[in-house]
């Protein structure tokens, strides 16, 4: 390491003041007037000697000459300690974000601290708990809104929050749960919904026992919502008035041959009341020698019918 000009100046200084004692102070005291002494009464005359001079050491050095004043002064690399303190300082900032939960200042005060010791074991585990702490507050959030969802009966968008907790860890027994849970209810709700928005279904016999046993089905489940129950009350509504028969009136001419689809064959009449329940039909009526007929009508629940009429009049 090269020396700075202050450490010279001083140095030169001293050298320069030993040359003084040693050289400049003898003459100075040889070429000084003795002072008079006063003689004392009786006594012997004093002798005033003169001080010996003493030469210089030959051994003493010259000063070096002392650098320009311009010229650089070198700055020692910081040491050790600057780092130190760099990263006790991230760690400490680090451990009091992950105390407060801010997940987000505490990685940045790790990765800092890795950056000044990246072989330091505790960056790592700080760093983990970071991921720890980021990846519970992901699966609360999943849950809580899921739970909403519930509280909304958005089934399927509930299943999907249950599903997400999963995908961050598989164990979780309140997302398993809620995940199979809220598929069910929302494959139930799928099928009340496809009841009512295709009530005319119900006509057929088969349809309407389906419809029946899911309306038993809905009512057996727990937790009833606002939806599931407005779901009910109008499935249980369209059952009962499609299960209820209405009369219908057909009118012919005794020499044409009636067919009602979905009831059978009524054969020939003048004037016949059958029951169906609601729902669409076709009349077919036919006579040799004239070309056949085609009715279609649609029965509606609550609604009177006026008289079908089936009779063949074109002659062929």
């Amino acid at each position: 390491m090269r020396v700075g000009w202050k450490t010279w100046s001083a140095y030169a200084l001293v050298v320069g003041a030993g040359v003084a004692v040693f050289t400049v102070l003898p003459r100075f005291v040889s070429d000084r007037p003795i002072e008079d002494v006063e003689e004392v009464p009786g006594a012997p005359p004093s002798a005033v000697e003169a001080p010996e001079i003493v030469e210089a050491p030959a051994d003493v050095p010259e000063p070096a000459p002392l650098p320009p004043v311009d010229s650089p002064v070198e700055v020692a690399p910081a040491g050790t300690d600057v780092s130190e303190d760099a990263f006790a300082a991230a760690m400490t900032e680090g451990l009091s974000a992950l105390k407060n939960e801010d997940y987000a200042i505490a990685r940045e005060a790790f990765e800092r601290a890795k950056s000044l010791r990246p072989e330091a074991p505790e960056i790592a585990s700080g760093l983990s708990q970071v991921e720890e702490g980021l990846r519970n507050r992901a699966i609360e959030g999943h849950r809580d809104r899921g739970l909403e969802h519930e509280r909304l009966e958005s089934w399927r968008a509930a299943e999907a929050e249950y599903d997400s907790a999963l995908a961050l860890d598989g164990s979780l027994r309140f997302a398993r749960e809620g995940k199979k849970r809220n598929a069910a209810r929302a494959i139930l709700q799928e099928k009340l919904d496809f009841q009512i928005g295709h009530a005319e279904r119900l006509s057929d016999a088969r349809a309407l026992e389906e419809a029946s046993r899911l309306l038993d089905e809905a009512s057996g489940v727990e937790e009833e919502g606002p939806k599931r129950r407005d779901a009910i009350a109008k499935l249980e509504a369209l059952v009962a008035s499609y299960s209820q028969p209405m009369e219908l009136q057909i009118v012919s001419d005794t020499l044409t041959d009636v067919t009602l689809q979905r009831i059978g064959r009524l054969g020939k009449f003048d004037r016949r009341v059958v029951e169906v329940r609601p729902g669409r039909y076709v009349a077919v009526g036919s006579r040799a020698g004239f070309r056949d007929v085609r009715v279609e009508f649609k029965v509606e629940p609550g609604k009177p019918l006026a008289p079908i009429r089936v009779l063949c009049e074109e002659a062929i």
